[in-house]
């Protein structure tokens, strides 16, 4: 397991130069130094990622720092899309960048590229631990359908099961537009390029 002290300082991100696209397997190398401190001892191995990018209901995203490199990740997420229900798989953010509104904004994205492709509900599962998580989940009209026990491998957490609203109901669109626009104040008045409005 990478150790967080390993990773090197980076300054904090201007929204203007970030840039969210299709993750590729380039990217797989830099992703699991994030991946292997972000999920405890059971995170994804690069395999699970390979196949990941080859199955067509996949979609995952890379959120990048172009002013550091075209190739500098710093955070990625991901869905699994089956006809008009969406499963939001994984998210996760360079640990020296968390708690700067980019796990929401990957989220946020999720959500667009979602809407856009017809989805109307989307599920989830979140560690029963990770309250930051679920209410992020919460503030964008999730709500909680149950509990899978001990879900989690690496130490028998509870997962939280999760559950969008229908997408496509007037009362979620004037929330999502609502968040936003708080979410486009909080990050600085402006989008990642490649986020999807």
């Amino acid at each position: 397991m990478t150790d967080d002290a390993s990773f090197a300082p980076l300054p904090a991100p201007d929204v203007r130069s970030l840039r969210i696209r299709r993750l590729e397997t380039r990217d797989i190398e830099l992703l699991m130094a994030i991946e292997s401190v972000s999920f405890g001892r059971f995170f994804w191995s690069a395999d699970i990622f390979h196949r990941e990018l080859r199955n067509p209901g996949s979609r995952y995203y890379a959120l990048t720092d172009d002013r550091e490199s075209p190739d500098r990740l710093i955070g990625y997420n991901g869905l699994w899309k089956m006809r008009d229900e969406a499963h939001f798989t994984t998210v996760a953010i360079h640990p020296h960048l968390r708690r700067r509104s980019l796990g929401e904004l990957m989220h946020c994205h999720l959500l667009g590229v979602s809407v856009k492709e017809g989805v109307r509900w989307i599920t989830t599962e979140i560690r029963g631990a990770n309250v930051g998580s679920q209410n992020l989940c919460y503030k964008y009209g999730f709500y909680a359908v149950g509990l899978r026990r001990r879900y989690y491998q690496d130490n028998e957490e509870d997962a939280l099961v999760m559950v969008s609203p229908d997408l496509r109901s007037h009362a979620w669109q004037t929330l999502y537009n609502r968040r936003k626009a708080e979410l486009r104040t909080a990050v600085g008045g402006a989008w990642p390029s490649g986020f999807s409005v």
